[in-house]
């Protein structure tokens, strides 16, 4: 995969500008694996998928690379994850004495994504716009096949506005955490915040909270890429977060020498 990342970068010349336009946001969160964990809520697995991450970074530094991560709901698990990303920050070579220049191969952590083992029975599914098939009434006989539930899977993850207490809290908890960490580097780590932005008010919320990017799918999925018109906020409405773009994709700038700043 980052072979096939790295040869469409070298096509469109992407580490020769000013700006990354391509980068790589590596799941490490999904729910549904069977069998496994995600491996952000183990480090015994997430850490070969670090070391494959951080040798690409190290053969090319213009290369932008992001963690999407789990929903944490205990303390230990955003200390185990900043814990081991530290560990592969590193000097930068063009000025190996100066502290505050030190290189973390990861530009952003996306949180958060779906919390799995949720349930939705079918009449409690919102209908798409246009879609009119009527979901059966919670008076009806409930039975074990999967027509009674809103998934053909059953389970699933849960996102959208449940998720979104959830997901400010933890990107409140990431940033400031990055924000006092001993290894300067991971300060300068940018959050894309994820979970129930669906109104501009959330949008804003998530900016109060520490994000510099959000992102969002379900309300997209439910009115089209209109809804980014109806979600973006000026200047003056960020609060007191971290600033950036308003929606979409994380620009990070790639300097001249070939390390980041």
């Amino acid at each position: 995969m980052l072979d096939s990342i790295q040869r469409l970068r070298t096509k469109l010349r992407d580490g020769e500008g000013t700006l990354s336009r391509v980068g790589i946001e590596l799941n490490t969160s999904c729910p549904n694996i069977k069998g496994s964990p995600p491996p952000a809520y183990h480090m015994a697995d997430l850490t070969p998928i670090l070391d494959v991450l951080a040798r690409y970074f190290r053969e090319d530094p213009t290369l932008v690379i992001g963690l999407k991560l789990a929903p944490y709901v205990y303390s230990t698990q955003f200390d185990d994850l900043l814990r081991g990303i530290a560990t592969y920050s590193r000097s930068d070579p063009t000025h190996p004495s100066d502290e505050s220049r030190r290189i973390s191969p990861f530009a952003f952590l996306t949180s958060t994504n779906t919390l799995g083992q949720t349930l939705f029975f079918a009449e409690q599914a919102v209908p798409l716009p246009g879609n009119t098939e009527v979901s059966p009434t919670a008076s009806e006989e409930v039975s074990t096949h999967t027509g009674s539930f809103a998934l053909p899977t059953v389970v699933g993850g849960m996102a959208g506005e449940a998720l979104h207490p959830l997901a400010l809290g933890n990107v409140y908890t990431l940033r400031r955490l990055l924000d006092k960490h001993q290894e300067v580097s991971l300060r300068k780590i940018s959050i894309v915040g994820v979970g129930g932005v669906t109104t501009k008010e959330a949008h804003v919320r998530m900016r109060r909270a520490g994000a510099s990017v959000v992102a969002c799918a379900t309300i997209l999925v439910r009115g089209g890429v209109g809804v980014f018109e109806k979600l973006s906020i000026t200047d003056d409405n960020r609060g007191s977060g971290h600033g950036g773009t308003d929606l979409g994709a994380c620009q990070v700038a790639v300097p001249d020498n070939p390390t980041r700043s």
